[in-house]
């Protein structure tokens, strides 16, 4: 019984190792963007950059490396 969930576990492993590394990425790279921005837009920053459209970025964010992930591990 135990044998059995380690070995699922040992074979999500490298999917989750994706998943993470790349919403890693995509998170830095996203405050960069943010602080460019922050720079660029001035005193617009905040009619541009919404609650709204940054949890979007998030969900999309996720999303995109779940997909990644999943059709790269199967």
């Amino acid at each position: 019984m135990g044998i059995g969930r380690f070995v699922a576990i040992e074979q999500l492993q490298p999917a989750a190792e994706i998943i993470l590394c790349t919403i890693s990425s995509l998170t830095l790279t996203a405050i960069s963007v943010d602080r460019l921005l922050a720079l660029l837009l001035g005193l617009r920053y905040r009619q541009v950059v919404t609650l709204k459209r940054a949890f979007l970025v998030i969900v999309s964010f996720w999303t995109v490396s779940t997909v990644f992930s999943t059709v790269r591990h199967f």
